[in-house]
């Protein structure tokens, strides 16, 4: 029998005469739970805590915009790309980050959400997300293509289960030896100085005092390109202020397989890891455009087995010297797991993908990843790839896009391929949007919202598809008509209805138990991808909602739950710190000074309890700076001449979900304990996710 004293050493003769008592009755899955304690039995495995007196941790966020800021006589003002590659090493700059800590006294009641001083790290290197767009008199925001991954809940920091958290940590280098796209004020520009993500740390933080350990993994990054796009550049393009090779960006190589020539880096041959994408994604898919944050991905930590104990299993994937077949190209052919070993140390794995079917002059080129983890020793990796060249002539254009699912069954040692199409090139994914983790051997993945040839009446939804070891399969379709009933009109035509309020999945999603459900509760968070300015369809205002996607019987049919605020730009991440409560944060709306400079930010928590049937308000709130953009920084009342909206626009009226506001600014929540003050697992709606000690029950 294992168990795990998570007392601190303060247990005694009580909770271990319980423990025996639960053996003469001789269930192997019991608890039992005073005001003191919890002894936990589960098969072969005990769990013992105790209830920690006075004000606890219970929940830490992080709030960090991706802007560099700097103070200029008085006010705060944003530096662009190449105003930060030209810094000074050294130069002092406003502070971007701030950890937030909620306490909580013993019985659970909620007490402050305040800031922690002693916190000083940063977690992604700084990128700049406005340009001036076109002719426009105004800056446009530019979230989806430098941020967009945490704007889409790309997870940048964890619970360690021990009351630590972890966080990623990235790196710059000040004199880079590869060359990498940001943003100018108006225009892309590319620098070899502190643009890309050269380097991740894991390390962890005492979210009480904000002080950090060393950190427990890290791993260098192979992106950006091995050339100057700048080079033999002539005069006249240089006086315009233009990067010879920003705008056009070749989808086609001539033979021979250059990565450029005098006007063009080819797409085909250079790859796409280099802040530029071949893809336009605000016409499909919210991401896959040029964030230097999705050069890698880093999975859920978890204690996983070593002999009768257990290890903290990091792993994370990313690109290494090697992984091109040119040292110069940003297109890497495979991808490494870096992963830390049960006996101690560091490991890294190839991850080699499939030859395209019917294709020999081409390969699969990565564009972002994604990593998930479904069990102690289980974590799944979602590799974006293009299409690239291997030999000439090509046939396939690098615009042609897929997905690829390598499932671990050991924590990243080895990998293995789910087929995704059985159809050469193995172009024709599904187009994808958001990820749920459904049980240790299943991922539910949802499409955009599409128009699909049904036999109901209803012709646009988002497909769900379950993915698993052995490949992928087509499950349910949520439609229009569950998004947007009550709320809006349909179009009708020929007999079929089109609901054109398209909804986008954002963050992971995931579980949780709701009283009289025989099985676990999946849930999943919906955008819209615009608030609406066509009133003709409109039932109640605003017509389009934050949401989430329920479904009480494994994913087969979903149902509609609204969230505690009508306006998307004012909701944040929904999570579940315990098996059975969600909370969200909630911004009220902006307001301005007497001289019309924002006022910081508030924030308040509301929680469920039930699943998302209803949400309450709870005591815990806290204040952004306001500079934030979390909100979009969007002001009450008429719109005519705001930077995204058409004439006449009203109120909250939203053009561009995914990139007229910056949810991912602040980070999803993370439980450190729960109301009884007791030690939070990593995954505290589903602990056995991230704890071998615990089973996974059949109603998972």
């Amino acid at each position: 029998m294992l168990i795990f004293d998570d007392s601190k050493g303060t247990s005694d003769g009580k909770e271990r005469d319980q423990l025996q008592a639960m053996i003469a009755v001789g269930s192997e899955y019991m608890t039992y739970r005073d005001s003191e304690s919890t002894v936990q039995r589960s098969g072969e495995f005990v769990r013992i805590e105790k209830v920690r007196e006075g004000e606890v941790p219970r929940l830490c966020t992080m709030h960090e915009p991706p802007d560099a800021f700097q103070v200029v006589d008085g006010a705060i003002r944003s530096l662009d790309d190449q105003e930060y590659a030209a810094l000074p090493a050294g130069e002092k700059l406003a502070k971007r980050s701030a950890l937030f800590l909620a306490t909580a006294d013993e019985s659970g009641e909620e007490l402050s959400f305040s800031g922690v001083p002693g916190f000083k790290l940063e977690s992604r290197a700084p990128r700049f997300t406005s340009v001036l767009s076109g002719s426009e008199a105004h800056q446009r925001p530019r979230v989806q293509d430098a941020d967009y991954a945490t704007q889409a809940g790309k997870r940048r920091l964890f619970a360690l289960g021990d009351g630590r958290a972890l966080l990623v940590r990235e790196l710059t280098k000040q004199n880079d030896d590869r060359w990498y796209m940001g943003l100018a004020r108006g225009l892309p520009t590319y620098s070899r100085r502190r643009k890309r993500t050269a380097r991740v740390e894991l390390i962890p933080i005492n979210p009480e005092t904000g002080v950090a350990g060393a950190a427990l993994m890290g791993f260098d990054i192979h992106s950006g390109l091995g050339f100057d796009p700048y080079e033999g550049a002539t005069p006249s393009v240089l006086n315009e202020g233009r990067p010879w090779r920003s705008y056009i960006t070749s989808t086609t190589a001539p033979s021979g397989l250059p990565l450029y020539a005098d006007d063009n880096i080819f797409m085909a041959t250079a790859g796409s890891m280099w802040g530029r994408i071949a893809i336009d994604g605000a016409a499909g898919d919210a991401g896959i455009q040029g964030d230097a944050s999705d050069t890698y991905a880093v999975a859920e930590p978890a204690y996983a087995p070593k002999g009768t104990g257990s290890y903290l299993a990091l792993v994370a994937v990313h690109p290494a010297p090697g992984d091109t077949y040119n040292p110069l190209s940003a297109g890497p052919y495979r991808l490494t797991c870096t992963r830390t070993l049960p006996e101690g140390g560091i490991a890294q794995t190839k991850i080699n993908f499939p030859a395209i079917a019917g294709a020999p002059n081409h390969y699969y080129g990565v564009t972002g990843m994604e990593l998930l983890r479904t069990s102690p020793t289980t974590v799944v990796l979602v590799a974006h790839v293009h299409a690239m060249q291997s030999g000439s002539p090509g046939s396939i254009p690098p615009s042609a896009r897929s997905r690829l699912f390598f499932w671990s069954q050991d924590n990243g040692a080895s990998w293995t391929y789910a087929q995704v199409s059985t159809t050469p090139p193995a172009f024709t994914t599904f187009p994808y949007s958001s990820l749920l983790v459904k049980n240790a051997q299943t991922l539910l993945v949802f499409t955009t919202y599409q128009s699909y040839s049904t036999a109901g009446s209803d012709t646009a939804g988002v497909q769900v598809h379950a993915v698993t070891p052995a490949g992928t399969s087509y499950v349910t379709t949520i439609t229009g008509t569950t998004f947007s009933q009550g709320l809006a009109l349909p179009r009708i035509s020929g007999g079929k209805m089109e609901y054109d309020l398209p909804y986008i999945g954002l963050g992971y999603g995931g579980a949780v138990s709701v009283r009289g459900k025989p099985r676990q509760r999946l849930w999943m968070q919906f955008d819209p991808r615009w608030t609406t300015y066509n009133r003709t369809r409109m039932l109640e205002s605003p017509s389009s909602r934050p949401m989430l996607m329920v479904s009480d019987d494994g994913g087969s049919t979903w149902t509609r739950k609204l969230l505690p605020s009508r306006w998307q730009h004012q909701t944040g991440f929904v999570v579940a710190v315990d098996d059975r409560t969600l909370m969200v944060p909630v911004f009220a709306p902006r307001t301005v000074d007497a001289d019309g400079v924002f006022n910081p930010l508030r924030a308040r928590i509301y929680k469920s309890t039930d699943g998302g049937d209803k949400w309450r308000a709870t005591p815990w709130s806290f204040t952004l700076p306001r500079h934030a953009w979390a909100d979009g920084q969007f002001l009450p009342g008429p719109q005519d001449g705001s930077p995204s909206q058409q004439p006449g626009a009203d109120e909250y009226d939203i053009d561009e979900a995914i990139e007229d506001y910056n949810r991912g600014e602040l980070f999803p929540l993370v439980a450190l304990r729960d109301a009884q003050g007791r030690l939070s697992p990593i995954n505290p709606a589903r602990p056995w996710v991230a704890d071998h000690k615990r089973k996974e029950p059949n109603d998972a």
